[in-house]
């Protein structure tokens, strides 16, 4: 994984970066990757409160892996599963140039003030189709580093309290 999940994300938005991603390299001639299982770890009950994932890719050489919105999306956006998990399928040629794949979602407005969100691709071997002859390394889980917290939309109002009879002064209880 490269990068750092994204803190806060506001609750009811769509297209959302959740930061960071996960880079995908073949140490020698090339492979397809024709799915891509992502697994929410966090408290959000993703099935729930997020919706149409998209995976993101970019070619990068440096493996700086920086999300600016104009990469090219990976197969089409997946829902989250019963289990908080999503299966985007593909393709996406991998060799020894490092891929970066970014995370996007939309945060539904059932979710919670201070929820979070903790993706990760849990098990490689099982959770990344490759092409024939291609294997996935680690076996263990990766995880983008952190984690991101949600927070409501709060509309703050400030100004001059005016009184009904118009006077500039406010009553003890107003603002």
């Amino acid at each position: 994984a490269t990068g750092t999940q994204t803190s806060p994300l506001t609750i009811g938005t769509a297209n959302q970066h959740v930061g960071g991603g996960f880079i995908f390299s073949v140490n020698t001639s090339s492979t397809n990757v024709s799915s891509i299982t992502i697994n929410e770890e966090g408290n959000v009950n993703a099935n729930s409160n997020l919706s149409n994932l998209d995976l993101y890719y970019e070619y990068d050489s440096t493996s700086a892996c920086t999300y600016n919105a104009d990469e090219t999306l990976y197969g089409t956006d997946a829902a989250f599963d019963g289990s908080d998990v999503a299966v985007v399928t593909g393709s996406m040629t991998v060799s020894s140039t490092p891929v970066c794949v970014y995370p996007v979602l939309d945060v539904g407005a059932g979710a919670s003030d201070g929820q979070t969100i903790d993706l990760e691709i849990s098990l490689p071997r099982s959770d990344i189709i490759v092409g024939a002859g291609a294997t996935t390394t680690p076996v263990t889980a990766v995880a983008i580093t952190g984690s991101t917290s949600l927070q409501a939309n709060v509309i703050s109002i400030t100004g001059t309290c005016k009184q009904w009879d118009q006077s500039t002064n406010c009553a003890d209880s107003e603002t």
